[in-house]
């Protein structure tokens, strides 16, 4: 299923779609939902459903939750005491990546994670 989105574009911006489109023989308007397929973030596509699925309600958080998220730390008794992949390690650590992943793409500057959160 696809729909119909209609947006301004830049004259120049158009200009470079159609002379990319020109010489990969391809419409603009492949082109352009190619580019916003691979910029707007995901969760990595390997990952059991669950898994994405509570990445993916990070996309729903404020700016401020997001830096909570990429801040957090986990308390000692969530640590397990003998790894295992998938468990709460590496979802916390997936988790904070994720989150960061969705502030950067939002515009914000990560090395300012401290100031936003304050």
């Amino acid at each position: 299923m696809s729909q119909t989105l209609s947006i301004n574009v830049p004259d120049q911006l158009l200009d470079r779609l159609h002379r990319l489109a020109r010489a990969s023989d391809r419409p603009v308007e492949e082109l352009v939902v190619s580019a916003l397929d691979e910029s707007v973030p995901r969760p990595p596509p390997n990952l059991p459903q669950e898994i994405c699925e509570e990445l993916s309600l990070l996309e729903t958080l404020s700016n401020r939750d997001l830096v909570e998220v990429a801040q957090s730390t986990l308390k000692a008794d969530e640590v397990p005491s003998l790894y295992q992949p998938g468990d709460v390690t590496d979802r916390s650590a997936l988790r904070k990546a994720y989150a960061l992943v969705l502030l950067k793409w939002r515009g914000r500057p990560l090395p300012e994670l401290d100031r936003l959160a304050g």
